[in-house]
């Protein structure tokens, strides 16, 4: 992973660019470049994760670009960085996004034109903004203030250019046959959930895994224990949760107890990283705040022992494990708020991940959210997932039932903020620290967006106070699109 910022039009600057990769510093903390043109002004900032350092730009004074993001395309895994796509940039010109497989953001800025795309999933992050006859562009929305105040976060799966309308990318299908039953849909499930993990592992990059003990991350540990069966596990929360148990359990099935680290620290902690939280994430929708809290207490933890972690994030939205829509007898109720969840998950619960694992230099990588596991999501029917007994991820607990114990196949959902016990513990000190009183007097933002909690007002205060202008306030989604 790396940050990425630029400048494109009669008002780049060197200098603005430099500055705007020192604000997202976190992002890539181990060397920065800037590419300099004759209307642009690109740059990177790197990290070495795991051992394997990014390569995020390649080029030179008349064209050049800059990637974030991991590259699967088969004719070239071993070069999944900014000069790969450069080769495919002489070859195809524009058209190469068009033809990348991964997760990632990328500019590519020559001649007269800008360009900006991101992948279907949107799992990393871009915005963008024009002042006068100038573009900027960089990985978060914090890197642009005092910069524009048009900010805009570029949609998954579209590519942006400066002179062309915009486009919408193909979205590449999950390899394997249609499914007609649900034994063959474990099946294909089965196959690309391992060929998935593999990818993720294959480079020699990831030194561990987030493992909370419930079904999706549990799941990952025992594919990726497979392919690298010396990757320790580590297990965070505070005081009196209920993850740490757990995952004691997985990693003793697993034969992982040995490289199992379980870190227990004092509910306290929660309230003072709160505003670090609403910094890095750019939102104060509340649960993506509370969700965000408790990752950057886990990848605070889990930076000190490696750079590059495997997360279980993504397999609630897609395989309906909610609890918000068990709660639905509508079939199609439930398929509509599955979709929702999906395609806003690039601002909510993606982006929450990102930032918080980001804030402290550490890659995460998430197999639930890889393309080909969204696109096989999204053809299998709800009631599948549901189960007869409306438990929710029933397609996953069935597929791979036979590598846990019954008691994490059959664990239901907990967000990781709960398992986390960080959730309560917030909630506890929001009612402190806003009245009924406060709330009731202000209920609306000034975009109005409605606050639906005296937390909520807590984290708006706190978000203004960083983002002023009304253009970073209307990049907020509401994470439960029924509340």
């Amino acid at each position: 992973m790396a940050g990425i910022a630029g400048m494109f039009g009669p008002g780049a600057s060197r200098d603005t660019v430099d500055a705007m990769l020192e604000t997202i510093n976190h992002r890539g903390p181990d060397s920065r470049r800037v590419l300099e043109g004759p209307v642009f002004s690109i740059g990177c900032c790197e990290g070495q994760f795991g051992g394997h350092r990014e390569h995020a730009m390649a080029g030179g004074d008349l064209e050049a670009l800059v990637l974030d993001g991991v590259i699967h395309n088969r004719d070239w895994v071993n070069h999944r960085d900014a000069d790969s796509l450069w080769s495919l940039r002489q070859k195809f010109g524009y058209d190469c996004v068009k033809k990348l497989k991964g997760a990632y953001a990328v500019a590519i800025a020559g001649g007269e034109e800008l360009l900006l795309a991101r992948d279907p999933v949107g799992s990393r992050p871009l915005f963008y903004g024009r002042r006068d006859n100038t573009i900027s562009f960089a990985s978060e929305a914090k890197a642009l203030c005092g910069i524009t105040d048009d900010v805009q976060e570029l949609p998954p799966g579209i590519m942006f250019s400066s002179q062309k309308s915009t486009q919408r990318l193909p979205v590449l299908r999950s390899e394997g046959s249609p499914f007609r039953t649900r034994g063959k849909a474990r099946q294909v499930l089965r196959d690309l959930l391992e060929s998935v993990v593999r990818d993720a592992v294959k480079d020699g990059s990831v030194g561990g895994i987030a493992l909370s003990g419930g079904l999706d991350s549990s799941i990952l540990s025992a594919l990726a224990l497979r392919y690298l069966p010396g990757l320790e596990l580590y297990t965070f929360g505070l005081e009196g949760s209920s993850d740490p148990d757990h995952a004691r359990l997985v990693a003793a099935h697993l034969g992982a107890e040995n490289r199992h680290h379980v870190h227990i620290v004092e509910p306290t902690i929660a309230e003072e990283t709160v505003r670090e939280a609403i910094w890095h994430l750019e939102s104060f929708e509340e649960d993506c705040v509370i969700g965000c809290v408790a990752n950057i207490l886990a990848s605070r933890y889990i930076s000190q022992h490696t750079g590059c972690c495997i997360c279980g994030e993504g397999a609630d939205a897609l395989f309906a494990g909610y609890h918000l829509i068990r709660e639905m007898s509508d079939r199609e109720r439930r398929q509509s708020i599955l979709d929702t969840l999906i395609d806003t998950a690039y601002a909510t619960s993606l982006r929450r991940l990102d930032r918080a694992w980001m804030a402290n230099s550490i890659e995460y990588r998430a197999p639930f959210l890889d393309a080909r596991i969204v696109d096989f999501a999204r053809r299998v029917p709800v009631h599948w997932k549901m189960g007869k007994a409306e438990s929710g991820k029933r397609i996953l607990r069935d597929t791979f039932k036979d590598l846990l114990p019954e008691r994490i196949i059959e664990r239901d959902k907990a967000q990781f903020a709960s398992g986390a016990s960080v959730d309560t513990v917030l909630r506890e000190i929001g009612r402190r620290r806003i009245s009924d009183e406060e709330y009731r007097a202000q209920r609306i933002t000034q975009t109005g967006f409605e606050l639906r909690s005296p937390n909520e007002l807590w984290y708006y205060r706190l978000f203004k106070e960083m983002f002023p202008p009304e253009a970073y306030e209307r990049q907020v989604v509401r994470w439960n699109p029924i509340r």
